[in-house]
């Protein structure tokens, strides 16, 4: 049986909301099994009091740090009794286990992933991409969303064949549209790094559309934006807090209006932080998801449900392959 690892610790909202939402995974995918690292203490009473068997997960014990411990280089410290590690650990080892969801720091989760899983053959600038919607519901990739704050053209074409590789595997599709973030969409617009990347991009095997502005990638333009992580952090905040706007705007009114209130779930639906759950690292050997700190139980069973669809897509081999391609030319 194939195996995904929760990593309840180091969440915003406790171990026992990331364990409800191991639980609620189990139950949508019931032919994988949930290895759940955390407090072994607080697991067993949170699955003992859903009704869900123990027998039924597997449990790594991993005792709570300490509560002024929440900076990377803290961690480092305590690396022998930390959930990350330890879900690593896991995931590295047990070639059954083909994913891991953590809401730890996300340098320690980036730099954890590449150093204990290793990247794909040909992979050189791993990146962090965030899965969004656009407004007609289909997903869209914004390739880097964070982690790679300064980045070089060389850079930005890799994070376009990885965010590539991801779309084909999620919606089994075949050159998937490829967009540049930029002020304009005018060929010759951008600064120095975006004129530099556009040339690349547009000489590459990839369906590169050209560059694209901040509201197109929502209007359905494009299935990868291509970005450096300051601009797309910027980008997914931004779209994180248009969810929020919309259900406060919703309260203000005549929340019990059932029309206002559909409308207000379906604009948070698009863009809320809970219902995207968080963001993928591509270029791994294996499939690491690093939840938002705030995630909630149904955050994570999305996530695992997306780790599932990905792993059954074949997603690492067609990362593979793609580089592999590109770096032939």
């Amino acid at each position: 049986m194939k195996k995904i690892v929760i990593d309840t610790q180091l969440s915003d909202r406790g171990e026992e909301e990331m364990i409800l939402g191991a639980i609620q995974a189990r139950r949508e995918h019931p032919n994988y099994k949930m290895v759940v690292v955390g407090t072994q203490s607080i697991i067993e009473k949170v699955l003992e009091e859903r009704g869900e068997k123990k027998e039924d997960y597997e449990i790594i014990d991993s005792p709570a740090l300490p509560e002024s411990i929440h900076d990377p280089m803290s961690l480092l410290r305590f690396k022998d009794r930390c959930s990350i590690f330890s879900s690593f650990e896991s995931l590295n080892q047990d070639e059954d286990t083909v994913g891991l969801v953590t809401a730890g720091p996300t340098g320690m989760v980036f730099v954890s992933a590449i150093r204990r899983l290793g990247l794909v053959e040909g992979v050189m600038h791993p990146a962090l991409a965030g899965l969004l919607y656009d407004y007609k519901f289909n997903r869209i990739c914004l390739v880097d969303c964070g982690a790679n704050v300064d980045a070089t053209s060389e850079k930005l074409v890799q994070f376009a064949q990885l965010g590539s590789a991801l779309m084909s595997a999620y919606l089994n599709k075949d050159n998937p549209r490829v967009g540049l973030l930029n002020v304009g969409t005018e060929d010759t617009k951008g600064d120095k790094l975006r004129k530099e990347t556009f040339e690349l991009l547009k000489n590459s095997d990839l369906n590169f559309i050209g560059n694209i502005e901040g509201c197109d990638p929502f209007l359905g333009k494009c299935d990868v934006i291509v970005a450096d992580g300051f601009s797309g952090n910027v980008l997914l905040k931004n779209a994180e807090a248009v969810g929020m706007i919309c259900r406060g705007i919703a309260k203000m009114n005549d929340v019990n209006d059932p029309n206002v209130k559909k409308i207000s779930d379906t604009i948070y639906s698009l863009f809320g932080y809970t219902e995207q759950g968080g963001a993928i690292i591509l270029g791994t050997k294996k499939i690491v998801y690093k939840a938002h700190g705030a995630a909630n139980a149904k955050s994570v069973a999305s996530i695992v449900s997306d780790i599932v669809a990905l792993s059954e897509n074949h997603f690492i081999e067609k990362i593979s392959k793609g580089i592999q391609s590109q770096n032939q030319e």
